[in-house]
């Protein structure tokens, strides 16, 4: 049984979730809320050479629930993140959706405290409250 709360699982899935959604190679915060604001400008570079590889065919479907999954029956879940490759949890949620590699930008954080989530993109990047609307 999982040390977080049922909101905190579900605003951490649907936000990686998101992220898969855009599929983008960097984010930037919008407000508060850490809502996902893709710069085109500085991605579309590594933009044009991740779309001269193959298209990963993974579910995000799958991918929320497998997360939910390894979020529920972790004991103790403190963080969850991306350094160069996802951590357990997130690779493992990305293998069973049938992703190939991790979609993720690379130094992205996730922090979870008493009732809170925290994220944080980007090395040196801004550590941002998610909201959890309870």
């Amino acid at each position: 049984m999982s040390n977080l709360t049922d909101k905190q699982i579900e605003v951490a899935v649907n936000w990686w979730a998101e992220l898969l959604n855009r599929g983008r190679c960097t984010w930037t915060e919008q407000n508060k809320n850490a809502e996902l604001n893709w710069d085109t400008g500085k991605c579309s570079l590594l933009d044009a050479l991740l779309n001269q590889l193959p298209q990963d065919t993974g579910d995000v479907s799958v991918f929320k629930f497998s997360l939910q999954n390894e979020l529920i029956n972790e004991e103790v879940v403190t963080y969850i993140g991306v350094d160069y490759h996802p951590t357990g949890d997130l690779s493992r949620a990305l293998a069973m959706a049938g992703f190939k590699r991790s979609p993720f930008p690379f130094k992205t954080a996730m922090y979870f405290n008493k009732g809170g989530v925290q994220v944080r993109v980007g090395y040196g990047g801004e550590t941002v409250e998610l909201l959890l609307n309870k």
